[in-house]
């Protein structure tokens, strides 16, 4: 894409959210912001290709 994608994060980022921001150009977050990727806990093998 040739315009720069913005991620605007505020609160809980985890999984495939995890994986639309990490694809993002630029990442803005609020302090509040947690980032986790919680595919241990719930039996899953990892990012299902996200990243």
């Amino acid at each position: 894409m040739p315009q720069p994608t913005i991620a605007a994060i505020n609160g809980g980022c985890a999984d495939s959210a995890l994986s639309i921001a990490a694809a993002a150009d630029f990442r803005i977050a609020s302090d509040s912001t947690v980032f986790n990727t919680d595919f241990p806990t719930a039996g899953l093998p990892g990012d299902l290709a996200g990243i």
